[in-house]
């Protein structure tokens, strides 16, 4: 039997994958010495975390999660090739209180960006939203206040965020949390998505989704409140900017 303290690599044997074997070496370039510390601090899971370094389960679908948060590329965890760590371990502080939602949806919940992981200067645009018709929502591209930027979107052109109008991904999302938009990130199954009617630019319709899946012709969608799944034609559609996280709401 094992406690949460052992370190992940002394459970596993040296033919880990390579994914999960880098997925350690960023944890502990970042300065976590433990998989529980890292856990503890992102709010992550640590049943899930563990079987992500000890190869048990794929990393595809959450690399850009640890990514982000160990500050290395995403295609360097799956692939090794792009940035890797930086070998400069940081005095973390101690893990913050997690936020609090309503609900939590297994599978189909958005990482909230702790306070601390704030960078630079104030240079991170915000967006106000209101709701257009038949669920629709319109962004307004003139920052309404700007903020320092997050570091999971650290040095990602024309990257925002925008505020959350209406109810249709509660619990996910609620009116008032701040989206966390990553515009140059692909189309990828399983992550929450901006999809726009028009250019993203001035006054621009668009609707904000779980991406199940896509074709060239359509987009495979979800909403959780109330809940069903749908399409809508990509033509429609045509560009989608990804979500990588958000603020909540006060």
């Amino acid at each position: 039997m094992h406690t949460n303290n052992v370190h992940i690599a002394s459970m596993t044997q040296d033919d880990r994958p390579a994914p999960a074997k880098r997925l350690e070496e960023a944890r502990v370039a970042r300065g976590f010495k433990t998989a529980k510390a890292a856990c503890e601090y992102f709010g992550w899971n640590y049943v899930s975390y563990s079987q992500h370094e000890s190869g048990q389960r794929g990393l595809s679908r959450v690399a850009d999660r640890y990514a982000a948060a160990f500050r290395v590329g995403e295609g360097w965890l799956l692939t090794g090739e792009g940035r890797g760590p930086s070998g400069e371990h940081e005095d973390l502080p101690a893990a913050p209180q997690k936020e609090q939602t309503a609900e939590r949806v297994e599978g189909f919940t958005p990482t909230i960006i702790p306070g601390k992981e704030l960078v630079g200067n104030r240079d991170f645009p915000i967006y106000a939203a209101a709701m257009g018709g038949d669920g629709h929502t319109i962004i307004t591209f003139d920052a309404i206040d700007y903020v320092k930027r997050p570091a999971i979107l650290e040095n990602v052109k024309d990257a925002y965020g925008v505020y959350i109008v209406g109810d249709s991904m509660e619990p996910a999302y609620e009116q008032g949390d701040m989206a966390l938009v990553h515009p140059h990130l692909p189309p990828a199954r399983g992550k929450d998505v901006i999809l726009f009617h028009v250019p993203p630019a001035n006054e621009a319709e668009c609707i904000i989704k779980r991406l199940v899946g896509f074709n060239d012709f359509e987009w495979k969608l979800r909403q959780y409140n109330p809940a069903k799944d749908f399409t809508e034609y990509r033509a429609s559609f045509p560009y989608c900017h990804r979500v990588v996280g958000k603020y909540s709401g006060r």
